[in-house]
C-alpha cells in the first residue's frame, strides 16, 4: 500500500495540514517558508485580477454607442483570457469574437451610411 506524504505543518486550528508537500520540501506550498515571496506575488496577482475595474466603457457605458460596445467587448475578452483555460472559457471567447465581428460590421455600416448621407447632402446643396 502506497501512502501519500502530507505537509508537516499544523493548521490554525491545530490539526495537521492535509495538503501534499512540495517535491523538494516537507511542507506544502502554503506552509513552505522558502516560497514566501512567490506566494505573496501570487496573492497580489490574484487580487489584482479579481479587483473590479472602473471605466471599462467610455462616457458612462452608453451601450448605444458602437465604440463603447467595442470597448466593453475588449474588456470582456481581456478578462476571459486571464481565466484558466477551460471549455467554458473557450466557448466564451468564441461567443465574444462573434459579437466583436458584429460590432465591427455595424461600425463599418455606420461609416458607409454617414458617407452616403454626406454625399446626398452635398448633392442636395448643389442642386438648389
Amino acid at each position: 500500500m502506497v501512502t501519500q506524504r502530507q505537509c508537516k505543518a499544523l493548521t490554525k486550528a491545530g490539526a495537521p495540514c492535509r495538503m501534499p508537500p512540495r517535491v523538494d520540501s516537507d511542507y506544502c506550498w502554503n506552509h513552505d517558508r522558502s516560497v514566501m515571496t512567490e506566494r505573496a506575488e501570487a496573492r497580489r496577482r490574484g487580487g489584482h485580477n479579481r479587483r473590479r475595474r472602473t471605466g471599462a466603457c467610455p462616457t458612462s457605458c452608453d451601450l448605444r454607442d458602437i465604440p463603447a460596445v467595442q470597448a466593453l467587448l475588449e474588456r470582456a475578452v481581456s478578462d476571459t483570457l486571464a481565466q484558466e483555460n477551460s471549455i467554458a472559457r473557450n466557448r466564451s471567447l468564441g461567443y465574444l469574437a462573434s459579437l466583436a465581428m458584429r460590432a465591427i460590421e455595424s461600425r463599418l455600416l455606420e461609416e458607409r451610411v454617414e458617407a452616403v448621407e454626406e454625399q446626398l447632402a452635398a448633392f442636395s446643396a448643389g442642386a438648389s
